[in-house]
């Protein structure tokens, strides 16, 4: 069980707003039916081990979290406008008239809602997006992607 998988959906679930995700994936499951979009899928990339402390190690865990919907229903909105594509920018990283991230981004969530009881040192960092469109079985996705890193304690020794 990847706990940080499970720490990211769930604090996404309880954070987003209602109404704009339908459904939740550990994992890139690949081809999805229209019916079960927006979806979320978070999976986990890589994990590198660092001996740290006696007993513990630092892991720092990198993490892809796939937001996905279907194009063809933003095709006849604007024909000045990717209206799909700023809809989907706002969710994952909109800002308010400040310039501050808005508290229901997926980015604001990422960097400031992950924790695991002390085991996560801090939010996911060094985060990155992208945007751009995906053959998902009988739709085509609109999707973006948001990579980022977090850093987690876990114990090596139980002796």
């Amino acid at each position: 069980m990847n706990l940080i998988v499970d720490k990211i959906i769930q604090v996404l679930k309880d954070t987003l707003p209602d109404k704009k995700i339908k459904n939740y994936f550990f994992g890139d499951i690949g081809e999805v039916a229209a019916s079960m979009v927006p979806a979320v899928m978070v999976m986990p990339v890589t994990s590198v081990y660092e001996a740290k402390y006696t007993g513990y190690d630092l892991v720092r865990h990198t993490v892809t979290i796939v937001v996905v919907d279907d194009a063809k229903k933003y095709f006849s909105k604007s024909p000045q406008e990717a209206s799909g594509v700023k809809e989907l920018v706002k969710l994952v990283e909109g800002v308010d008239d400040n310039g501050a991230l808005l508290t229901s981004s997926i980015a604001y969530v990422l960097r400031n809602k992950i924790k695991l009881d002390g085991a996560v040192t801090e939010g996911l960092k060094d985060l990155s997006s992208r945007y751009g469109f995906r053959p998902r079985g009988e739709f085509l996705g609109l999707e973006a992607e948001i990579t980022g890193t977090a850093l987690t304690r876990v114990a090596v020794s139980r002796e």
